[in-house]
């Protein structure tokens, strides 16, 4: 386990700050200022984001900070009434993340060279 968390709580685990530019929002994850982890929407309709990217450091896997940034995300998208996707040939533990996050698994389907599947987290009101 990474030093800077040996005797950390769940509870105190890092910080996560929002940056919005333009059609981008990120979301960071930092301990000790240093950025162990990160999410990227990119907003491609009026109400629709693509997760663009989410990484967390190799030393830092495995101690919940993914799923603080994705619950980060699904704040950020029910504040704005959004809709959030996700195409991904992922499997295993980090589709298993999404699905765990409300996260609804769609149909499989061939994009480009690869099949893959669509995550959708929808907030949109009907």
């Amino acid at each position: 386990m990474n030093e800077i968390l040996k005797n950390t709580t769940k509870e105190e685990l890092p910080s996560i700050k929002e940056l919005r530019t333009g059609e981008i929002t990120r979301f960071s994850c930092t301990i000790d200022s240093k950025e162990v982890g990160f999410v990227t929407l990119t907003l491609i309709d009026k109400d629709v984001y693509d997760i663009s990217g989410l990484f967390v450091g190799p030393s830092e896997r495995g101690q919940g900070i993914s799923t603080k940034l994705l619950k980060s995300v699904n704040n950020f998208l029910e504040k704005n009434n959004a809709l959030g996707k996700l195409v991904s040939t992922i499997k295993g533990d980090t589709a298993n993340l999404y699905e765990k996050n409300n996260w609804v698994k769609g149909d499989y389907s061939s994009h480009g060279a690869y099949g893959a599947y669509e995550y959708t987290y929808d907030c949109r009101k009907k």
